[in-house]
């Protein structure tokens, strides 16, 4: 029997295999759930809302019933060490 190469999962019957060659990743959302932030963090979105509650952590936005991070400031925290929000104020232009 000849084998032959397994063609991957196409989503239509017009669709090649290879529509979707180089295209290009979606950027990354502006802001973040706590499942995000939890997946950057590595660690339970449980203690990403501790770390909020406590301020160890920049502030997120409320829109509604929703909680989200800014993508932006949930990275430069990281790229500063993780300061908690005294630290953070202390190191903001006046």
């Amino acid at each position: 029997m000849e084998k032959t190469a397994e063609r991957p999962a196409t989503h239509g019957s017009a669709c090649s295999g290879g529509c979707h060659a180089g295209a290009e990743a979606a950027p990354a959302p502006l802001l973040m759930d706590v499942g995000g932030v939890a997946r950057l963090l590595s660690c339970s979105e449980r203690h990403v809302y501790r770390l909020s509650q406590s301020k160890r952590m920049p502030k997120p936005l409320k829109l509604g019933a929703l909680i989200r991070w800014k993508r932006a400031d949930v990275e430069k925290w990281l790229a500063d060490g993780c300061p908690d929000e005294r630290e953070m104020r202390r190191s903001q232009p006046a």
